[in-house]
């Protein structure tokens, strides 16, 4: 233990007294944090402060004159399990080998190690010691004794400093008191209660990619059995989170190029923990498909316009570089055949097509676009009507409806079409 100044001692002893109720009190006083995820938190009283959950901590305290000579300050603090609730035994709670205590004042500082004897007195006129007060039935209470061997006048303010490092990062609270003076600021503040919230960060989420982003929780605690979804799903191809820690994520979203651009919504939700976040898509790569245009002649002659979306370049694009896929064509249905392209330009172009349209248009198809940002696709239909139907109001819309039918404009259609498709 480092020795301590008798005077420093018989000080202490009656100081002890009077500030263990008030430390109790501000220890039970917290005890409620258990249920609150752990994260840096503190707060600070004229006389009395408290922290938790942070591996440093800054206390700066006033010393106001008049204070005779011999007078004394004493700064008491006492490290403990976080909601702890019983004294018996005591928490089993002492400062690591690596934490350190540096005092500051009027350009001195000394770095005091807990647990060692120190030597050197650094600050003129004063007479500073640490020492942990009772071992055995207190083993995290500690003292800092200042006394002042001269006289501090009236209207004269010491501003001391006090910096902790090395602290346990999680699951410790420091109560502190003062007497011979006051707290003046400390460092962390905040309350360690909030209502569970997610942030992401801040960056452009694009159809057509896939986007790593940074999830940081606050007021719970993730872990490997969180749950993640977005709404609407339409087009989220997947969506999950990785490098998954108590603190944050990293999500990840493979969004299709047929994604419509606009907010979605983000649900995490950690046992009975449901939060949410809005985020938006802004348009990536992708192609918009009209509807076929019948050429008279053999049956399975068209062509499509196709526009590009999202900085897509159809520039250096070649009839080799399209093709047509459905379901349908593993069972001996013939694919078209892309016979031309015209009307190009980086943002247009007309492709030319057989052998549209000869099997069922149940399925629909898939059109697929080799371009410089990459494989783009979207889905169509050969056929201009296929029957009554009610079209999906989160991804489709109607284009021609039957008459005489009285109700919602989508509700029964003879042509529904993709939202990413043309009417014409």
């Amino acid at each position: 233990m480092i020795g301590i100044h008798r005077r420093q001692a018989r000080g202490i002893d009656g100081l002890l007294g009077r500030w263990w109720a008030a430390l109790l009190i501000a220890l039970l006083a917290f005890m409620w944090s258990l249920a609150a995820f752990a994260q840096p938190s503190g707060t600070l009283l004229p006389e009395t402060l408290t922290f938790s959950d942070t591996p440093a901590a800054v206390v700066e305290f006033d010393v106001p004159g008049p204070k005779t000579a011999n007078s004394q300050t004493v700064v008491l603090l006492e490290f403990g399990p976080d909601g702890n609730a019983v004294t018996s035994p005591p928490p089993a709670l002492e400062l690591p080998p690596a934490a350190r205590l540096t005092l500051s004042f009027n350009g001195n500082s000394k770095i005091y190690v807990p647990g060692s004897e120190e030597a050197g007195q650094p600050f003129p006129l004063k007479q500073v010691e640490l020492a942990r007060l009772q071992p055995a039935t207190a083993p995290g209470l500690y003292a800092l004794s200042i006394v002042h061997l001269q006289e501090i006048p009236a209207e004269t303010v010491e501003t001391w400093k006090l910096e902790l490092t090395g602290l346990p990062a999680t699951g410790v609270r420091a109560v502190g008191g003062i007497t011979q003076g006051s707290f003046r600021s400390l460092a962390p503040t905040g309350n360690v209660y909030q209502s569970p919230q997610i942030d992401l960060a801040s960056g452009l989420v694009r159809t057509g990619t896939t986007a790593n982003l940074t999830l940081t929780a606050r007021g719970f605690a993730l872990s490997q059995l969180a749950e993640v979804s977005v709404l609407p799903e339409t087009d989220i191809e997947s969506v999950g989170l990785r490098d998954v820690a108590a603190v944050g994520a990293t999500l990840s979203l493979v969004i299709g190029n047929s994604a419509a651009p606009g907010p979605r919504l983000l649900t995490v939700r950690q046992g009975d923990i449901s939060v949410h976040k809005t985020f938006s898509l802004t348009q990536g790569p992708a192609i918009r498909i009209a509807k076929p245009r019948w050429i008279t002649g053999p049956p399975g002659k068209a062509t499509i316009n196709v526009t590009a979306l999202g900085g897509a370049d159809f520039s250096m694009v070649n009839t080799t570089d399209i093709s047509v896929w459905s379901p349908q064509f593993a069972l001996d249905v013939p694919a078209p055949k892309i016979v031309a392209i015209s009307n190009r330009d980086a943002a247009n172009m007309t492709i030319s097509l057989d052998d549209l349209g000869l099997g069922l248009d149940v399925f629909g198809l898939t059109l697929n676009i080799q371009t410089a940002s990459g494989l783009l696709h979207g889905q169509f239909y050969a056929r201009d009507h296929r029957g009554l139907q009610t079209c999906e109001v989160s991804s489709e819309h109607c284009c021609e409806r039957p008459p005489g039918i009285v109700g919602r404009p989508d509700a029964i259609c003879m042509a529904c079409m993709p939202n990413d498709q043309l009417c014409q």
